[in-house]
Parts: C-alpha cells; sequence; structure tokens
C-alpha cells in the first residue's frame, strides 16, 4: 500500500545528511504543508533538487541565487542537493545550510521510494514525523463488443395480407350480394320500410326511389 510521511522539524536537519543520503538511495519527494511569509513553498523532487518559491524579502535574505516567477512578485530557488558543491565540506554547503536555518522549522508530506516501493526513510534527531497509510483502490476499464439486437419484423399490411395490390384496392373479400352491407340488408329484408318508402315516393311523383323501393320488395 502506498505511505507518506507527516513531517515536522528544520529544514536545515533534513538537508544536511537526510536529503542526499535518501535521494541517491530512491525516490523522494516532499512538499511543505504551512506557507512560508504567508504564500511560499520548499519542495524536494525526485532527482534531489530543493525548491524554494517565496517573496522578494525572504529571498534577499536566504543569500541563495534565483530568478524572478513568470508571474512576477515572487522567486524562484533551484539548489542541486546531490551537487558537489553543495555536499558537506562544498563550497557552496556553509551557505545552503545558512539559508535553511533562516527558513526553520517546516511541515511537510514526504514520500520515499526504492525500486518503485515505499520504505520507511530513517529521520535524523529533532524531526517529528508521523506514517500514514493510504487505501488506494485500482479501477480497470476494457473496451467489450455488445451485438446489437435484430431488427423487429414489421407486420405485413392489411391489403397484402389479403392480396391487395398497388392500384389502390384494399383487397378486403366481401360478399358480391351485397351481405355485408348494413344498407342493403335493410332494404332487402324490411319490407315495410321498403313500402314506406314506395308510398313515399309516389306521393312526391317520385321515380328512382320509388323504382329502389320496388326492387327491394322483388
Amino acid at each position: 500500500s502506498a505511505v507518506y510521511w507527516s513531517v515536522h522539524g528544520p529544514l536545515a536537519a533534513l538537508i544536511a545528511e537526510f536529503v542526499g543520503t535518501h535521494a541517491q538511495r530512491g525516490s523522494l519527494c516532499a512538499l511543505t504543508v504551512s506557507a512560508l511569509d504567508g504564500a511560499g513553498s520548499v519542495a524536494i523532487t525526485p532527482r534531489g533538487r530543493l525548491l524554494i518559491t517565496c517573496g522578494r524579502r525572504v529571498y534577499e535574505h536566504l543569500g541563495l541565487t534565483g530568478h524572478v516567477s513568470a508571474a512576477g512578485g515572487r522567486y524562484c530557488i533551484a539548489v542541486p542537493l546531490l551537487d558537489e558543491r553543495y555536499a558537506r565540506g562544498g563550497s557552496a554547503h556553509a551557505r545552503l545550510m545558512e539559508a535553511a536555518r533562516l527558513i526553520g522549522t517546516i511541515h511537510l508530506l514526504l514520500c520515499w521510494q526504492v525500486d518503485g516501493a515505499c520504505v520507511d526513510p530513517a529521520f535524523p534527531p529533532g524531526v517529528v514525523a508521523h506514517r500514514c497509510d493510504v487505501d488506494a483502490s485500482v479501477r480497470r476499464y476494457e473496451r467489450l463488443q455488445v451485438p446489437m439486437p435484430a431488427q423487429p419484423r414489421r407486420p405485413s399490411a392489411p391489403h397484402d395480407a389479403q392480396g391487395g395490390g398497388r392500384d389502390g384496392s384494399s383487397g378486403i373479400q366481401c360478399d358480391s350480394s351485397g351481405a355485408d352491407d348494413p344498407l342493403f340488408v335493410s332494404l332487402a329484408t324490411d319490407e315495410s320500410w321498403a313500402r314506406l318508402r314506395a308510398e313515399q315516393a309516389d306521393s312526391d311523383g317520385g321515380g328512382d326511389v320509388a323504382e329502389v323501393g320496388e326492387a327491394a320488395l322483388h
């Protein structure tokens, strides 16, 4: 499981021997939680570089060479701790330690890995460190081919089922005798209704309606 350390202590105690030893044997990463002069920060990269961002006042007191940040108003300092000049006995070691003492006590989160595995570091005297275990979870994504369902068959049209064609005919079979026609049935079976229509036609001097009525009677 992943492990990191919450570390409280003077920066000078960390960079005197600790950073150089652990950075050479593995990958050391650290970042301050508390800010310097209200907004600055300190970090240690896996390649053993000490990074400091601070305001102009702190920058002038540290005495380390840096440059103005692109945002303006801040200064960035990068110190290669594995360089022989900053190691114990080097020409720039005393100046680095003096700058670290000016920064004072810091609170940072630190992780040390050897061959990709987290290892417990050996902290120097005067540094308080608390181990923090991280419960990590892994999500795996894969591409799967899902077959598409077959298209449902469209129901055939009524004229297709009954043999209709493209001429607009419905294709519905009907009795030529007119037995399915409600009007025809009523005319053929209701003789009293037919006689009534015939009498009305005679009284009106009609022709066509009377003929229909007589035809229905016969």
